[in-house]
């Protein structure tokens, strides 16, 4: 996924921070499984042992690719930072949504 990112940097007295916004476009892949054991109703009734009953499953796969975008924001004290992201994914059956915060620690 490529990043365009714009900064700023910000002094108030002791305590310096930067911001900085991010942009993000790509292609985004998400796969689904789905799977269920069930048994028909009615039919161990005509068994009569309920231990005996025969079960059907299901299993569905899906698998799609499709535009992903996404906006943040980090905010960088120091070696600290945090960071906020939310992304939004162009994909079969609708469009999910991810919102992201996290914590940044740089030691180099």
């Amino acid at each position: 996924m490529r990043r365009y990112a714009l900064s700023e940097c910000f002094n108030l007295g002791a305590v310096a921070f930067s911001v900085r916004l991010l942009l993000k476009a790509g292609v985004g892949r998400i796969s689904s499984d789905l799977g269920a054991r069930f048994t028909p109703q009615g039919f161990c009734t005509t068994l009569g042992s309920v231990g005996s009953c025969p079960s059907e499953s299901l299993a569905l796969h899906k698998t799609t690719t499709g535009l992903a975008l996404g906006a943040g924001a980090q905010w960088q004290f120091g070696n600290w930072g945090l960071r906020a992201e939310y992304e939004r994914f162009t994909v079969y059956g609708g469009h999910p949504d991810l919102v992201s915060l996290g914590v940044i620690w740089t030691f180099l």
